[in-house]
């Protein structure tokens, strides 16, 4: 009885001051929600027993029956506007409109309580039985809201079930008696079901509150991992252009020297310079690649290809590789036309055979083309270290390197497979990797097959004297860069082409008689202006598409998008001499 006693006046449970508070709010907006149907609970009493009780005292417990869920209903509504008002309220604020409404519950038990006293006034069965099962299902429907604060259950069923006892017993009859003693066995059982489901009703509350603090914190790391993301690419961006526009003119110089230089002793150091221009760039063009693919900004052109071209293009690059390595090279050329776009299935599939001759020491390379029912497949393997299944996924994440703790740069950033895995998404085939520790790897492509007929059409056109028609070619250069200008000039020169260089928009203009057949741009000219604005205005004077393209050193995700959206493609600085060639050649050919 002290344990029951203890119970009813003490703040029950042990949690802490915001689960008790919320615990609170929710038993007031139960209370506020329910007020109305509980005004309807003492007609069928009244009802039942008019006419064999004296109406005035019928009248007066069905008065003071209906003040408590009104009372209740008007406290319960003016802690919710105070709580709207004001915001949540402090602990002891809460805990005393708990006690509250645990006395208006208890008014409303010593009511009903007194209802089971007509027990001794009627000697109806049914009427007997319908005060108690009220009494009884009043104390068991309400489990589920004062399981948010018990003492209001107790406030209620100890004077409720308790004169309903005290009833039974002064009947003085066994069965009474009887029924009696279940009661008081339903009140301990009360009190048990009533202690667990306060217990559950709470536990839910805090670990709500538990789930919204970590999900808090989760939010407030992840703003922190977005700035850190933006300041990142704020400084790249800052970054890169000073950095790619020397590295860039250095590339161009390096070409054109290229071409020029037959000494035997030159050549060592100029394949040297050419080494260190390539990896730096490539480097620099890994980290944008990905940040390209991150933000979107590649898009697939797919079309019938014949892989042929490819394979032999390949060939003829990776080839010697293989053998300065003496390892054996196999790719055997195939007329398979398959839907894609060449541009990103080249990269690809560039990555996969330049992990494959990094990691083999001793073996080979094998390119194989097949395909079968509707599905072609392109397999990269290799006779290298090998690949633990544990690592398959992770092969494929930033940075991520095995066998390489001392970070050689000879051995790539680790970005090439994460590059691979982005455009393989973007082209929607299929990527597949079989491998072991010690038993080499490969990578497996399936691709939709094409129409050959279409890539027939799509091949490029063939000029009878190819140097002639080169010669005929105007390309424009704008940029406010001496050296670049200069660079630029040389390599395309030795190309072939016909060049007019500019510094700015105004003295390209000044400087053309007729439409050029391409343009070359760096994105940041003089005078604020842009390489697309100067673009589009020599397009609008000469009325016609010229092909072009924007060289930048901006990697900032924005302007890259905005570059994007026109129909101008654009290559970062420094810029590799085949991916120029490559652009001008398309525009020569309209491929």
């Amino acid at each position: 009885m002290n344990s029951l006693l203890r119970r009813m006046f003490v703040l029950p449970g042990s949690y802490s001051a915001q689960v008790t508070v919320e615990a609170v709010r929710r038993l007031t907006l139960i209370i506020r929600s329910s007020a109305l149907a509980l005004t309807f609970l003492p007609a069928p009493v009244v009802l039942v027993f008019w006419g064999d009780v004296p109406s005035w005292w019928l009248l007066a417990w069905w008065a003071a029956a209906l003040t408590v869920p009104c009372g209740q209903y008007l406290l319960a509504r003016e802690y919710m506007v105070r709580q709207a008002r004001h915001g949540p309220p402090e602990l002891a604020q809460a805990t005393r409109h708990a006690r509250r409404l645990s006395f208006f519950s208890g008014v409303d038990g010593f009511i009903w309580g007194s209802a089971c006293l007509l027990i001794l006034m009627v000697e109806s069965l049914s009427q007997q039985m319908l005060v108690l099962v009220m009494a009884i299902g009043n104390a068991a429907g309400s489990i589920f809201a004062t399981s948010y604060w018990p003492t209001t259950q107790y406030f209620f069923a100890i004077p409720a079930i308790g004169l309903a006892i005290l009833a039974l017993i002064l009947t003085g009859e066994a069965g009474s008696l009887g029924l009696a003693a279940g009661l008081g066995v339903y009140l301990i059982v009360l009190d048990f079901m009533v202690r667990q489901a306060y217990k559950t009703t709470m536990d839910g509350i805090a670990f709500q509150f538990e789930n919204e603090q970590l999900v808090e914190k989760l939010r407030a790391q992840t703003q922190l991992a977005e700035q850190a993301s933006t300041a990142k690419s704020k400084f790249l961006a800052a970054a890169s252009h000073d950095l790619r526009q020397p590295l860039h003119a250095l590339g161009l110089f390096a070409a054109a020297l290229r071409e020029r230089v037959t000494s035997a002793e030159a050549l060592p150091l100029l394949g040297h310079i050419d080494q260190s221009v390539t990896a730096l760039g490539g480097l620099l063009d890994a980290l944008l690649d990905l940040s390209k693919l991150d933000a979107g900004l590649v898009k697939a052109r797919t079309r019938d290809v014949n892989l042929a071209p490819l394979l032999a293009r390949l060939t003829r690059e990776y080839e010697p590789q293989a053998q300065a390595k003496a390892l054996t090279w196999y790719c055997r050329e195939s007329e398979t036309v398959v839907q894609t776009d060449p541009v990103l299935l080249e990269t690809m599939l560039r990555n996969l055979i330049g992990n494959a001759l990094r990691y083999s020491e001793k073996g080979g390379v094998r390119i194989d083309c097949t395909h079968e029912s509707g599905v072609a497949r392109i397999d990269v393997s290799d006779t290298g270290i090998g690949i633990a299944p544990e690592h398959h996924r992770d092969i494929f994440r930033e940075f991520f390197q095995l066998h390489n703790p001392e970070r050689d740069r000879t051995k790539g950033l680790g970005l090439g497979l994460a590059i691979v895995e982005r455009l393989n998404l973007i082209l929607g085939h299929r990527l597949e990797l079989r491998s072991a520790p010690g038993e080499g790897t490969t990578f497996t492509l399936q691709l939709p097959l094409g129409d050959r007929a279409k890539a027939r059409e799509a091949a490029e056109p063939q000029f009878e004297d190819w140097a002639a028609h080169l010669a005929s070619i105007t390309v424009l250069i704008i940029d406010d860069d001496t050296s670049v200008l200069k660079g630029m000039r040389e390599l395309l020169e030795i190309w072939g082409y016909r060049v007019v260089t500019a510094a700015s928009l105004d003295e390209a203009l000044g400087m053309l008689d007729e439409a050029p057949n391409a343009i070359i741009a760096d994105y940041r000219l003089q005078n604020e202006q842009t390489g697309t604005a100067a673009i589009h205005e020599i397009r609008r004077r000469f009325g016609a598409a010229i092909p072009a393209l924007i060289i930048t050193g901006d990697t900032a995700a924005q302007r890259l998008d905005e570059i994007a959206k026109e129909d101008i493609a654009f290559l970062h600085k420094p810029t590799p001499p085949g991916k120029l060639r490559a652009f001008l050649r398309s525009a020569v050919t309209g491929a």
